[in-house]
């Protein structure tokens, strides 16, 4: 039996509708990385040091990692550099954990910072952090490489360094999901460019199904012309939900109507079912009589994190792939996280200082859905 590829799930498009939300699924998306590889555990119940991390074992790291926040640290000023160690640690899932935790707390500080608000940690290791991104952006582990990639989009304001770096990591990455997570990290962060444009047009191209779909969605927000042809062409794709292609096309307004007539044979075909002719009447009706728009939320924009950020490239010179971070602010007091070396191995000694106990949050959805369900059931019968 064949199933309609034309059905377009809401939640996703739902979340695209404003800057906030955008961050709110990207930390969401990085969170889910963190609870999958460690079975949702438990905050540790003291302050720890950053000795009693290197300490720690492979267990109890990655519970720790699952759910480290500047407030579980005897020196909160150790954060940044524990995360980095982190990222460079040899076990997978205290990679995953790290890397998940990373792309929110930047998620989060660019935040904070846009609103004008003081960030409530030290971002004089930033730069050594960015850095540690560069080098972990071919992790072998394919979840790691995708937080990273959104880490690193949201670690400082648009500069070619960065484009240059995930454009070549979506040229070569073999993993289709993150194929696209690279653009998808890019346009999320504000990224606007023609070497960008020319990536998602590229992708409408793309053998896989699900890279061409998503493609089709970030090109709704980028609005390449060059992918309008492109656009046109996937509607004749029916391995495909063309719900996605149909947004995007209609998207372009009346700079579209030269692809009506695809749009009303489409919307004839009697094969088409699902949500897609729905869409299609919706698709013809705004190109052909375009409304006036409110004024447009604002986008997520990265911003520069800390107070100095890096020198724009100079034109017409090669964006360099990595760089050398300017040398931290010395702290007020050494801190031991400041000199961890992922070349010096931790011993490897039990350290009860994370208490696991069995996720409770899969209890307390199940009781909140027991609760609606029952709640309606009463209403009915009322």
């Amino acid at each position: 039996m064949l199933i309609s590829r034309d059905v377009t799930p809401i939640a996703p498009i739902a979340l695209q509708s404003s800057a906030t939300m955008r961050e709110t699924a990207l930390a969401m998306a990085a969170l889910m990385v963190t609870l999958t590889a460690s079975g949702g555990a438990t905050p540790i119940k003291k302050p720890i040091s950053a000795e009693e991390v290197l300490r720690l074992d492979d267990e109890n790291r990655r519970a720790l990692y699952a759910t480290l926040r500047p407030e579980q640290l005897i020196n909160p000023r150790d954060y940044l550099a524990l995360l980095e160690q982190g990222l460079r640690d040899a076990d997978t899932v205290v990679r995953r954990n790290a890397a998940g935790q990373t792309a929110m707390a930047l998620v989060g500080l660019q935040r904070l910072k846009r609103e004008g608000n003081t960030l409530p940690i030290d971002v004089s290791r930033l730069p050594a952090l960015q850095d540690t991104l560069r080098q972990v952006l071919n992790d072998p582990d394919a979840q790691v490489r995708g937080a990273i990639s959104s880490a690193l989009a949201f670690s400082d304001v648009a500069n070619a360094e960065i484009e240059t770096l995930l454009l070549e990591q979506w040229r070569r990455e073999g993993n289709a999901e993150l194929r696209v997570a690279n653009l998808k990290a890019l346009v999320d962060a504000g990224y606007r460019s023609d070497r960008l444009n020319n990536a998602l047009v590229s992708s409408l191209s793309d053998g896989e199904r699900r890279v061409r779909e998503q493609a089709s969605r970030l090109t709704a927000e980028v609005k390449p012309p060059a992918a309008l042809p492109k656009l046109a062409a996937l509607l004749a794709d029916k391995e495909m939900a063309r719900d996605f292609v149909v947004d995007a096309i209609a998207s372009y307004g009346p700079e579209a109507g030269v692809y009506l007539p695809t749009l009303e044979k489409l919307l004839g075909d009697p094969s088409v079912g699902g949500t897609l002719p729905e869409r299609l009447r919706r698709a013809i009706e705004a190109i052909r009589n375009p409304q006036p728009q409110a004024a447009a939320a604002p986008k997520v924009k990265a911003v520069a994190l800390a107070d100095a950020p890096p020198a724009p490239p100079q034109p017409g010179a090669a964006a360099p792939v990595a760089t050398t971070p300017p040398p931290a602010t010395p702290a007020p007091t050494a801190s031991p996280a400041a000199s961890l070396s992922p070349a010096t191995p931790a011993p490897q000694t039990p350290a009860p200082v994370v208490e696991r106990k069995a996720p409770v949050w899969p209890w307390v959805a199940g009781i909140i859905a027991l609760i609606a369900i029952v709640s309606l059931i009463l209403k009915r019968r009322a």
